[in-house]
């Protein structure tokens, strides 16, 4: 695939920083129309009345997002990133509509699905914008710009989605979207650059997309259900795997025949692309897995209510954005080499999984202090490794796959995300019942005539429950509260050894920074020189 330039004033121009203030303006949408509906999920499966399908909206979303990722990547190659850009706007805005008017469960998954659709289309072709805009020195302060606006959404998102739902509804939390995409559509069509672009003669990779979505989407659509829908061992969930796994043998196939694909292979040949799709696909297992199993450890092992556990979980997305901003910053200032940048993130990213796996194994005895640290230094250090691995593929690739390239780190960490959050709450309830039956106290399963502890011990979720206290079957105080600590420590030590498998799979990402060249912006330049 040729590359090709747009037209635009300098880097660091103010045309170019006002096109990307418009860039993130778009990111930010995207990542509130998923963060501020969080607070009224209960809401909306209580009145839509479904609160089994409780996690469809969410996993409607993501799985789409998966999907067309580095499918809108490999097409803002071709068509270039304004079009991919406002087309990805309109639909986040448009299928807000739908979205709030929905009926039931069914009607707001699909209404999430096209969201996520639009989602997709504008966190490829943003990121890859970026390299249009600026030099392979400047784009590491940008990228890292780009994570604080998910940072901001992150942060605004819930308390918004919780007002609007107690003051007027559930759906004005969806509804909100729709008047600001509609001043973002607006900026992003006044300020983002015109381009001239030689659109390649070879036709679309229609086959690599259609390949692409038969193996992706099964596969994700079985590690959403899988043991939560479906038993893992049944006909539908089985079949969705094989079939996608076979569908990913063919899209390798079409690929590598394919005149203009639409995830070129060989790219994959060079080593910083093949380096950081490894680390992001180890830093999306930390982070979902991180999300997932530590409020289940602040509410259930520590006894702090949901509030209390939002705030604490705040301390990651934050970090996450301050590393981002400031690995960054120290990229640019490198002249956009980014190896040591990377391995520092990695480093931290590793250290941090540690030090939250220790401090879940402590039980009870945590400080917030302590909680908030080890939180904080994994958050920054997945800050750090968000940007830094996108710059050093920006500035690996040929300006004519840079949107390709990029979209593959998104889906890989995506995968990497959707992997954990299949196998983590199974991964958790196995130690959990393993850990429970060693530490209950002899003798209380004879006091316990309602069969409630053994429940107890195989459903981890029950002590997020405030009925939990009073301990099942239990007559006397002490026991009750033997049994209770007995329960919560069981709990903690599963978190923890599901956040050392965590940690260890993160440390793998040490020394995949290691194959990362220290000079990548230079190369970059050069090839950028021989295209002019």
């Amino acid at each position: 695939m040729s590359g090709s330039a747009i037209e635009r004033a300098p880097p660091e121009s103010r045309g170019a920083r006002r096109a990307f203030a418009a860039i993130a303006m778009a990111v930010f949408l995207t990542a509130l129309s998923q963060t501020v509906v969080v607070t009224a999920l209960p809401r909306i499966a209580a009145d839509l009345g479904r609160f089994d399908q409780y996690a469809w909206t969410a996993t409607a979303y993501a799985v789409a997002v998966t999907i067309v990722t580095p499918v809108a990547g490999g097409l803002s190659d071709r068509y270039g990133r304004r079009p991919l850009l406002l087309l990805g706007v309109a639909i986040v805005s448009m299928a807000a509509i739908p979205a709030g008017w929905s009926p039931d469960m069914v009607w707001m998954a699909v209404s999430r699905a096209v969201q996520g659709v639009g989602g997709g289309i504008v966190s490829a072709a943003a990121i890859a914008a970026v390299a249009d805009l600026f030099a392979p020195e400047e784009r590491g302060k940008y990228l890292g710009l780009i994570g604080a606006a998910y940072g901001a959404a992150f942060l605004l998102g819930p308390p918004l989605g919780g007002v609007l739902t107690d003051a007027l509804s559930w759906r004005w939390s969806l509804w909100l979207i729709v008047p600001l995409g509609a001043a973002i559509l607006v900026a992003v069509a006044r300020v983002f650059p015109g381009e001239r672009r030689e659109v390649p003669k070879e036709r679309p990779d229609l086959a690599g997309m259609a390949a692409l979505t038969l193996a992706a989407g099964p596969v994700l659509l079985a590690l959403s259900w899988g043991g939560a829908v479906y038993p893992w061992t049944s006909p539908l969930t089985i079949g969705l795997l094989a079939f996608g796994a076979a569908m990913a043998a063919v899209f390798v196939l079409v690929e590598a025949r394919a005149a203009a694909p639409i995830m070129p292979l060989g790219m994959y040949r060079l080593r910083a692309v093949a380096a950081s799709s490894v680390v992001m696909f180890l830093a999306g297992l930390v982070l979902y897995g991180s999300v997932i199993v530590l409020p289940l450890h602040f509410q259930g092992v520590i006894g702090l209510p949901a509030s209390t556990s939002g705030i604490w979980l705040t301390v990651l997305p934050v970090c996450m954005a301050a590393g981002g901003m400031v690995s960054g910053q120290l990229i640019s200032r490198a002249g956009g080499r980014c190896r040591l940048s990377g391995l520092a993130g990695t480093g931290m990213m590793t250290a941090g999984a540690f030090a939250m796996a220790a401090m879940a194994a402590m039980g009870r005895d945590v400080s917030a202090v302590a909680a908030m640290t080890s939180m904080g230094v994994t958050g920054l250090g997945l800050g750090f490794v968000l940007s830094s691995f996108a710059v050093a593929v920006q500035n690996s690739v040929p300006p004519g796959t840079v949107g390709a390239a990029t979209s593959a780190l998104q889906f890989f960490r995506q995968l990497g995300g959707m992997l954990v959050l299949a196998a983590i709450g199974p991964a958790v309830a196995l130690r959990y019942a393993a850990r429970a039956r060693e530490s209950v106290p002899a003798g209380l399963e004879a006091q316990d005539p309602s069969a409630r502890l053994e429940a107890l011990t195989r459903d981890p979720q029950a002590l997020l429950d405030p009925s939990a206290a009073d301990a099942p079957g239990a007559t006397a105080p002490a026991a009750a509260d033997a049994l209770l600590a007995a329960l919560r420590a069981a709990l903690g030590g599963a978190v923890g050894d599901v956040l050392l498998i965590l940690a260890i799979a993160a440390s793998l990402s040490v020394a995949a920074t290691l194959f990362l060249s220290n000079s990548a912006g230079e190369e970059s330049h050069r090839k950028s020189a021989e295209q002019r």
